[in-house]
């Protein structure tokens, strides 16, 4: 996170970054509804980069290894998403205002991210090698030592890559570029293992291990680090502007150390809440029920995950321009972006929920026949997920305007909610049951968002 700090001069850009100044700038140009459409067209495109990538790697490797690879990918990246503490978002805000055109205060801000995040990181790294024993015990009898070895220092290098470049897109996002927060991600990390999956594919006459894959993701999020490095580079030169005097005196004011911390642990709660929720699931239905039901519901749940892309989307567009228009006192330009945010999220969470009723049972369908009961819960989890759609304006301008604590509440009443719901509902109605669950978890915090904000609602909807 060094980067952040660089100083101002004035440099002509060259063409490539004229060209990704011009992509990033549609958006903004074209009108908010309009940056609502490119992102959700760059997380479209990380989302095929991403599926292919799977199904390449599930043919390469073979059922069982793969199997080991997921595993082992899983547990990396709950630790490196973990070790990021909320400190993305605070960034995001953070750099939307005074940080993002002051060196001084930028550079206090890059100081408190990178010792935050670098000591949870190395907290991680720990947790992982202490786990990683068991694997090596576990898996000896499957692997050589030599290939153990590897996969668990690729892990390590995953885990100390991950934090920065999630870090690195929001900072990116804090100066409202969008694309490339999102593209670092999904389009540069995903596209750059595919590609050198393709080498290895072509240059090994073996057939490919678990660990070479792993290094592959390491390579893949070393360079996301770079390009997010060299991006934000010409973002901060653009807006160093400010002045240092004003910025020093902010220092001493607002404590904002302390005040970052504080909003990077609501932040991680919500990090925390969100996690357990899209994955506490499959485990609580595989304790209450049969092998069978797991499978039904787990089909339709994960696949109704898709819903999500809109919302995630819409967030990121929205989160720095409310952040900004926050700081500079501009009320009447947040209400506009929440205004436009529902307007454009309502409908699409509406459309969202009358496809997977209409098409659910096609829609599950590619799982097979014997997938068909998962249209219940397919049905039942896009509903959850367009609830949180329609409202994913609303969320963003809750965190981005100081009130992340009740996000961080409301986050963990839907994770309650949903874990309650389910340990009834799933024995009376097994993976319908589960589905129905989800929807009430999202159903509850819907009403609660209703109810805290009622008298503001004319604002944004009026």
């Amino acid at each position: 996170m060094v980067f952040l700090t660089s100083q101002s001069s004035k440099v002509k850009p060259n063409l490539v970054n004229r060209i990704i100044a011009g992509i990033s700038s549609l958006g903004r140009r074209e009108g908010v509804a309009s940056a609502f459409v490119y992102s959700i067209g760059i997380r479209g495109v990380g989302a095929i980069l991403a599926l292919s990538l799977n199904v390449l790697l599930a043919r390469l490797l073979g059922v069982a290894e793969y199997g080991r690879y997921m595993a082992l990918l899983s547990m990396i990246l709950v630790l490196g998403g973990l070790s990021v503490r909320g400190v993305g978002s605070v960034l995001i805000r953070e750099l939307a205002g005074e940080a993002g055109t002051t060196p001084v205060l930028r550079k206090s801000l890059t100081r408190w991210a990178t010792f935050r995040v670098g000591k949870s990181t190395s907290l991680a790294m720990l947790v992982f090698l202490a786990w990683s024993v068991l694997i090596y015990f576990g898996w000896l009898t499957v692997w050589s030592s030599t290939q153990i070895k590897l996969a668990i220092v690729a892990g390590v290098a995953i885990i100390l890559f991950s934090p920065f470049v999630s870090i690195g897109a929001g900072a990116i996002n804090g100066y409202s570029a969008s694309l490339r927060s999102q593209g670092l991600t999904l389009v540069v990390q995903n596209g750059t293992v595919l590609g050198l999956l393709g080498v290895l594919y072509l240059t090994v006459s073996q057939s490919i291990d678990l660990s070479q894959v792993l290094w592959l993701q390491a390579a893949g999020y070393a360079v996301s680090l770079l390009v997010g490095a060299y991006w934000l580079r010409g973002l901060v030169r653009e807006r160093n502007i400010g002045s240092d005097d004003w910025c020093l005196s902010a220092i001493r004011n607002k404590n904002n150390p302390k005040n970052w911390t504080t909003a990077s642990r609501h932040f991680l709660l919500i990090t925390v809440a969100a996690l357990l929720v899209n994955k506490l699931d499959v485990v609580l239905v595989s304790a209450l029920a049969g092998s069978e039901v797991v499978g039904i519901y787990a089909a339709g749940a994960r696949l109704a995950q898709v819903a999500m892309i809109i919302a995630l989307a819409v967030n990121v567009v929205l989160s720095p321009r409310i952040a900004k228009a926050h700081k500079a006192g501009e009320q009447s330009s947040v209400t506009q972006l929440v205004r436009s945010g529902l307007k454009f999220t309502i409908p699409i969470a509406l459309a969202e929920i009358v496809l997977a009723w209409l098409f659910g049972p096609k829609i599950v369908g590619i799982f097979g026949k014997s997938y068909s009961p998962s249209a219940g819960p397919f049905l039942w989890v896009v509903i959850a997920y367009a609830l949180w759609t329609a409202l994913a304006p609303v969320y963003a301008l809750l965190s981005m305007t100081g009130k992340e604590k009740l996000v961080a509440a409301l986050s963990w009443i839907i994770l309650i909610a949903n874990i309650g719901s389910i340990c009834i509902l799933t024995p009376l109605y097994g993976a319908d049951g589960a589905g129905a669950a989800m929807a009430l978890g999202y159903g509850v915090a819907t009403v609660i968002i209703f109810f805290a904000l009622v008298p503001k609602a004319r604002n944004f909807i009026g």
